[in-house]
């Protein structure tokens, strides 16, 4: 045979196979309208491959409260791995807002415990065996409070930039916004003790907050403007405060410490450089944990998902593949 026309013959034959490689392992997604114990429809989007969709899942709960799943969405690129499951509380994002139902603002709902039957129904829903959770933020005191409870339903544990104990949340923002200069905290603490926070004197010094300690990049990447666009200021308010230095809603006394001697699964925790969760708290939380880790994004804020997507992923990867989840 020609040995031309064989090198050709061989090409187009790895070619064929790659492509069908390729379409073998598409990246492909699903979605699901949950009804809850509370009546409440929520909105969730499962990311996998036909290689991937029989393992262990990563679900990620989103932070806020009321900062729907748009800025986890980087996460999907774990999806070639196992599948990942995104889901948007109900109150914000793609689920029920709170105009649907005049009930809805009844001061039993938008609390940790009703969040916790939330995911414990959408669990029960998807029907998987385990799942491997990943917490952001205030997901990060759901998850925790959640695997303290069902602990034979997580392979492992994922805290990202968590919220853990509120008195210390606030003690850390105080502490960085302090860094700025004494006199930053004590013009957040005026106006915000005066009710006078649409100042644009105070609308300044949050937005400068932000960009040191919540995302470095500009501009902000599109996950967290379309998060930011989906968010609900009323479960904000209601769960948290008026800001990230201001604690006065259903999440103020919220303090999960002592829960962590109790996860005897690998967990870790990650968290930005210059993240409001600071890598000195988070190693603390880790020194709590029987199995416990930490993992720093150095260029990173409290955004650092979206702010160093393929870090954030590697970290991931590696905490799975070390502990054979």
């Amino acid at each position: 045979m020609n040995t031309k026309y064989t090198l050709l013959i061989l090409i187009n034959f790895f070619i064929n196979i790659a492509h069908i490689s390729y379409a073998h392992d598409a990246l492909q997604s699903t979605t699901n309208i949950i009804q809850t114990t509370h009546a409440r429809v929520v909105w969730s989007q499962t990311f996998f491959t036909e290689n991937s969709k029989d393992k262990t899942p990563i679900l990620c709960l989103h932070g806020g409260p009321g900062f729907p799943h748009h800025c986890m969405l980087d996460l999907q690129a774990l999806a070639t791995d196992r599948p990942v499951i995104f889901y948007d509380q109900s109150g914000c994002g793609n689920s029920e807002f709170p105009e649907h139902n005049a009930q809805y603002q009844h001061p039993d709902y938008w609390t940790l415990p009703f969040y916790l039957q939330e995911l414990e129904d959408i669990i029960d829903v998807l029907g998987y065996e385990q799942v491997i959770l990943l917490g952001y933020s205030w997901g990060g005191a759901l998850a925790l409070q959640y695997t303290s409870i069902h602990q034979h339903k997580v392979a492992g544990l994922i805290l990202a930039s968590p919220l853990i104990n509120a008195a210390q949340w606030i003690a850390d923002c105080k502490q960085l916004a302090t860094s700025i200069s004494p006199e930053f905290l004590q013009l957040i603490e005026k106006h915000e003790a005066a009710g006078t926070t649409s100042d644009q004197q105070y609308q300044d010094a949050v937005a400068l907050f932000s960009d040191n300690f919540a995302c470095r990049i500009q501009p902000w990447p599109k996950n967290i403007i379309d998060a930011c666009e989906a968010m609900s200021t009323d479960v904000y308010f209601h769960m948290w405060g008026p800001s990230e230095f201001t604690a006065t809603g259903t999440l103020s006394s919220v303090n999960l410490t002592a829960n962590l001697s109790t996860i005897t699964i690998p967990t870790l925790l990650t968290c930005g450089r210059y993240d409001t969760a600071t890598p000195e708290t988070m190693q603390y939380y880790a020194d709590i944990l029987p199995y416990g880790a930490v993992a720093v994004l150095e260029q990173s804020g409290h955004m650092n998902i979206a702010e160093e997507p393929e870090t954030y992923c590697a970290h991931i990867r590696n905490f799975l593949t070390t502990n054979n989840i």
